[in-house]
């Protein structure tokens, strides 16, 4: 609990300065334009960027009312509380895999403070992803029983709901609660938390998330492959804080899995096992949606702190065999030190850059709002400010009348 106080201090603290870039001012210049004009259908179900964002959008508004536009901590209290329930998830499945308290809790310091994944901890915007992991973890460890389908099963389903609106990223992680029950057997109850959300997804899909679904050409998908591995190599990179080791952890962590007896049918391993295939069918789906950017686009930390998060358990697992030889035990202390310094210096530059970033956006908006020929501009003029979409001079003469600026 004081790791998690003390890590929820740290990133306020490090984004106390930021303010609103990139997609968030298509809530701004959309979302809350469509709320105020009661167009709820498109508010709530609409895709963005081929995801079904009604739980982020919700949120969104909701901190608009709270704080404005003076207060963008208001609108980072979605994200980083959901981080904390993801860091809080993880340490629990290690703990049901068996790893030591201690260990698990130093194992969980990489996700708590990633630098990684620091791109999901630095905007509001950012709940759509880790929203998606709180609720897909919750599913599969809420669902993480035995016996026929009971109460946990019908409340994993409710969270797999909760899941599939928060974005794309749930078609990655509620196939975890799926693979989980099938390594126990559970193959009704593996249904159950699959069947219904592929209905009710495929519902919206047909109706309206099909609108804007890329078409990718033959010859980039091609690069998929190479696309999936890039993202795996930077998830590792990440953790360890060493470029280049993906293939020494993979290769050498599925040989000392198998020599000592660390099998995804055998107790407390089955979930560890189950979500590290999330990364593999998360980058997948986001290499098939993104493959045009490039294979780089996979390293992006947002797509990275989906594997951290995933990748975590089953190397915990791994770990804590060893750590009863002291000269292994001062290796794993020295390597957690390296992870944590790159980590958190990672984490620092991200949230330094966004944040200069955001005073460039404020001082710009601001000297336009205070523009005495402001409502004699082209409204549909785009506004020169870096890292923002959708933001027009029309934006903000609707905020300047509705006094929605500082």
């Amino acid at each position: 609990m004081l790791s998690l106080l003390l890590g929820a201090a740290v990133l306020f603290f490090l984004n106390r300065h930021r303010w609103f870039l990139w997609d968030e001012w298509v809530f701004f210049a959309v979302l809350h334009p469509q709320f105020l004009a009661g167009d709820f259908k498109d508010f709530l179900f609409a895709p963005y960027v081929s995801h079904w964002v009604t739980i982020p959008n919700v949120l969104f508004e909701l901190a608009y009312r709270i704080g404005g536009t003076h207060h963008y901590w208001v609108y980072l209290a979605a994200p980083i509380s959901a981080h904390l329930g993801v860091t809080t998830l993880v340490r629990i499945v290690m703990r049901r895999a068996g790893v030591a308290a201690w260990p698990a809790t130093l194992l969980a310091l990489p996700m708590l403070l990633t630098g990684a994944g620091a791109g999901n901890l630095t905007f509001g915007w950012q709940f759509q992803f880790v929203g998606a992991v709180f609720f897909g973890l919750a599913q599969a460890l809420m669902t993480d029983v035995d016996g026929p389908i009971g109460r946990r099963d019908i409340a994993g389903l409710g969270l797999g709901l909760l899941c599939l609106m928060c974005s794309g990223v749930s078609l990655a992680m509620i196939p975890i609660s799926a693979l989980n029950l099938a390594l126990r057997s559970r193959w009704r109850a593996a249904a159950f938390q699959v069947v219904p959300l592929t209905v009710v997804y495929l519902i919206w899909f047909v109706t309206i998330g099909h609108q804007g679904l890329p078409i990718q050409p033959a010859y980039q998908l091609a690069l998929i492959p190479l696309f999936i591995w890039t993202g795996i190599s930077a998830t590792f990179d990440g953790i360890t804080g060493i470029v280049g080791v993906a293939p020494i952890v993979l290769l050498g962590g599925l040989v000392l899995a198998v020599r000592q007896g660390i099998l995804p049918r055998l107790p407390g391993y089955r979930l560890p096992w189950a979500m590290s295939v999330a990364p593999f069918l998360l980058f997948l789906l986001a290499g098939y949606g993104r493959i045009g950017a490039g294979v780089d686009y996979a390293t992006g930390s947002r797509y990275v702190y989906i594997g951290v998060a995933c990748f975590l358990p089953l190397l915990a697992v791994l770990i804590s065999r060893h750590l009863d030889a002291r000269p292994f035990r001062w290796i794993f202390v020295g390597m957690l030190a390296w992870s944590m310094i790159t980590n958190i210096a990672n984490l620092y530059l991200e949230v330094h850059l966004q944040t200069g970033r955001g005073l460039v956006v404020r001082n710009t908006v601001l000297r336009l709002a205070k523009d005495p020929n402001l409502f004699s501009m082209d409204p549909a003029q785009r506004v020169n400010a870096p890292a923002t979409i959708d933001l027009t001079v029309g934006v903000i003469q609707r905020m300047v009348r509705a006094g929605d600026l500082p």
